[in-house]
C-alpha cells in the first residue's frame, strides 16, 4: 500500500503498490535507533522510500498534510489511510506503558494533532509547549559552552552555517530545516520551554512525538534536555520515517 502524486500534485491512496509511502502493517511501523548506548528508540508509522519515484524527497505526503509546495490531499483520501494507521499505532504501542505524550514545536498543527491521536490510545497526558525553539543567540552561546570541534571534513559547512547565524537579528528563530543534515549533530535546536509545568511530566515514562523523522537530531536534542531536570526518556514515534 502506497500513494500517487497526480499532475496537480493531489496525493492519492493506492492500495495496488507500495511507492512513495510505505502504509502497510506488514512492514510497519520502521523502527530506528539514534544516538549512543542508551538509544533513543524511535518508531516510525509509515515508511519513507523513493521507490517508484526517485526524483521526489519522498514526502509529497507530509507537504499535503501540511499544506506546502502546492500539495493536497482530501479528505475522503485521508480516510483511507485510516484502517491501517490505527492498526500501525496500535501494533507499535502494544505494552509500552507511557504516561506522557511530548510533542516537538512545529509551526505546522500536524505534530501536535498526531501527539493527541497517540495520547488517547495510550489514554496518557498530552504535553504540546515542553520544548520551545532556541535563538540565534542562544545556538551560538550553546555551541561555544559546549566546545564543539567539528570533523574536518565537516568544518566549512559548520563555519558556513555560525557566520550565517552571526548575521541574522539575534531574536530570530533557529530552524533546523535550514542545516544540512550531515552536519545537524552539531546543533541543539531545542530548549525546556519556561513556561511549561515540568510537574506534568514527571509522573512516568515520557514519549517524544514528531510528524516527520530525518536525522533524529531534533529528538535526541528533547531526550538531552529533559535527562538535565531528570526525565528519563527512551522512545519516539513519529508519522513518517526517515529516508
Amino acid at each position: 500500500m502506497g500513494i500517487d502524486v497526480t499532475v496537480n500534485r493531489e496525493v492519492k491512496f493506492n492500495d495496488a503498490h507500495e511507492h512513495r509511502v510505505i502504509t502497510g502493517v506488514h512492514l510497519n511501523p520502521k523502527k530506528s535507533k539514534v544516538g549512543r548506548n542508551p538509544y533513543l528508540n524511535i518508531f516510525s508509522i509509515y515508511t519513507r522510500t523513493k521507490q517508484g519515484d526517485l526524483r521526489r524527497d519522498g514526502n509529497p505526503l507530509i507537504y499535503a498534510l501540511k499544506s506546502l509546495n502546492g500539495f493536497t490531499i482530501t479528505k475522503s483520501e485521508l480516510r483511507a489511510f485510516k484502517p491501517t494507521f490505527s492498526a500501525i499505532v496500535d501494533k507499535t504501542l502494544l505494552g509500552l506503558p507511557f504516561a506522557s505524550v511530548l510533542t516537538m514545536p512545529s509551526s505546522s498543527a500536524l505534530a501536535e494533532q498526531f501527539g493527541r491521536r497517540i495520547a488517547r490510545k495510550l489514554r496518557g497526558n498530552i504535553v504540546s509547549n515542553a520544548f520551545c525553539k532556541r535563538t540565534a543567540t542562544e545556538i551560538l552561546a550553546e555551541y561555544r559552552q559546549r566546545h564543539v570541534v567539528p570533523k574536518t571534513r565537516h568544518k566549512s559547512d559548520v563555519n558556513r552555517v555560525l557566520a550565517e547565524l552571526n548575521k541574522v537579528p539575534p531574536n530570530t528563530l533557529f530552524s533546523m530545516k535550514l542545516v544540512e543534515n550531515n552536519i545537524r549533530e552539531y546543533f541543539r535546536p531545542l530548549k525546556l520551554n519556561p513556561v511549561c509545568d515540568l510537574r506534568l511530566i514527571m509522573k512516568g515514562p515520557v514519549l517524544l512525538v514528531d510528524d516527520l523523522l530525518s536525522t533524529g537530531t531534533t529528538l535526541l536534542n528533547a531526550r538531552e534536555e529533559l535527562e538535565r531536570v531528570d526525565i528519563q526518556c527512551h522512545s519516539a514515534i513519529c508519522l513518517l520515517s526517515d529516508l
